[in-house]
Formats: C-alpha cells, structure tokens, sequence
C-alpha cells in the first residue's frame, strides 16, 4: 500500500497537484478511494466529496477552489466537458457512455509513475478533505480521531476492521480507516451502495456481514441504520468481532 500510494502521489504531482490544491471525487468505498485519499495525505492535497453537479458548484460557490476531479468512472459527471475544472478529469474505470470519455485511467497513473521518494507534507493543520460541508477536515483531525480508537478499542496488530462507512465520512477514513492503519492492523472495505455509503440498507447489511465472515474481522466500524438491517438477518455463530464502533444515525428512533 505505501508503494502504490507513493507512485500515485507522484503522478498526482506530474498531473498538476500540489499542497493545498482540492480534487473532488465521487468514488464508492473501494481500494481506489483509499489509495486516493492517502495519496492526496502525502502531497498535501484535500479531497473533496461530490454526488452530483449541484454539490460541486455549491463547494465552489463557498469558495472550496476545487482543481480536478478524480472520478468513480468515465461515465460520471466529473468527466463531463463542462464540469468547471481547470484539470482534466481521472477516472477509476471506463464506463458505457461513448461521448464521455476521461483520457486518464487511476490504474494506468500508477502503473506508469515511479515510486515518489518525496518527502510527505507535514503541515498538521492542512485540510485533509471536505466532507458535505465548505469547513475542512484538518490532518491534525484525523490523527486525533485515529488515536482515540485505536486506544479505546486497544487495536492491535492482528485485528481486522471491517468499515462499512464512507470513506468520504470522518468516521469511516479516520476513526475507521486511520486508526486501524496506524495500528498495524488489516482494512476490510465491503461493496456498500452509495458514494457515502446511504445506499439501501439492507444491501450494506448483506455485504457487511458476508465480508465480516470471510475476512474474519476482529471489529466493525457501522452506523445504526446497518445494525438495524442486520437484525433479520441473525448472529453467525462463527463470527469473530470483539469489540467496534457505531455512528449514530439521523432517524434512528428504534434505539
């Protein structure tokens, strides 16, 4: 991961971004998105979250000066000619769509950069993303909220997380993601729907459930709507979760 994250770093940097740039992205929760954002960390780079138009020109009309956009596929609107980027759009994948096309593919970025020997940035106070809202999410954030799970769940080595929240949450990249990375420990990232991860929630219960029983994970970083829709679905007598957390929900008066 630190290999594929330092030659994406060094792409990023020869495409045009530098500290204190924004990309806006609309990329589910895979291992693109993971390796984006902690790409992004080493140049300095914020990452921010757009489902649709109306959501990047709202970031931009507060004054979130976003550069470029890396995008789920060419299909989405990010790779749209009139998307108001001065960068060109990248994109995780070719879609359907044959009069919109990316001319830049993430994998082929890597696979053509060298390994970054840059130095990371090591500005604590640096935005880190934007996360629906024009107020970032600083570095120093992240590693706090990091910490205080890694502490309080005592993550250790061995353990695997299973984060079934968006990464494009700051309980999924940095109370999810950061805290079991610094601790050592294993990412499981299930195929949620959505790009915040509010598809349908049944669907992210299936999919949490069965990565949690074939990756044997040790924790579960959820929300309260996917618990619910786990409920019906019953305890496997063969799971092997000690210990997680649950971001509480909007809507969740069944606690």
């Amino acid at each position: 991961m630190s290999r594929l994250t330092h030659q994406l770093a060094g792409s990023l940097s020869e495409f045009g971004y530098k500290r204190g740039d924004v990309l806006v992205s609309d990329i589910p929760n895979t291992h693109h998105n993971l390796l984006l954002q902690s790409a992004c960390s080493h140049l300095g780079v914020a990452v921010a979250a757009a489902q649709s138009m109306e959501t990047l020109e709202d970031l931009i009309e507060k004054g979130v000066k976003v550069k470029g956009a890396v995008a789920a596929s060419s299909d989405s609107f990010l790779c749209a000619e009139n998307c108001l980027l001065s960068l060109p759009a990248i994109a995780a994948e070719l879609g359907q769509i044959k009069e919109q096309h990316a001319r830049h593919l993430l994998g082929d970025l890597i696979k053509r950069s060298v390994d970054s020997t840059r130095s990371a940035h090591n500005d604590p106070d640096c935005p880190a993303a934007y996360f629906g809202s024009s107020t970032p999410l600083t570095f120093r954030e992240i590693t706090i909220l990091g910490e205080d799970a890694a502490n309080n769940l005592h993550l250790r080595q061995e353990d695997t997380s299973c984060v079934s929240v968006s990464l494009f949450h700051s309980f999924g990249i940095a109370t999810g993601v950061a805290s079991t990375i610094m601790s050592g420990a294993t990412v499981v990232l299930p195929a949620v729907g959505g790009i915040r991860g509010c598809g349908d929630p049944a669907q992210r219960a299936r999919v949490t459930r069965d990565a949690m029983l074939h990756t044997r994970s040790t924790l579960l970083f959820g929300d309260s709507h996917t618990i619910k829709a786990l409920e019906p679905l019953g305890a496997p007598e063969d799971h092997h979760l000690r210990s997680g957390l649950i971001k509480i929900g909007s809507g969740t008066d069944f606690l």
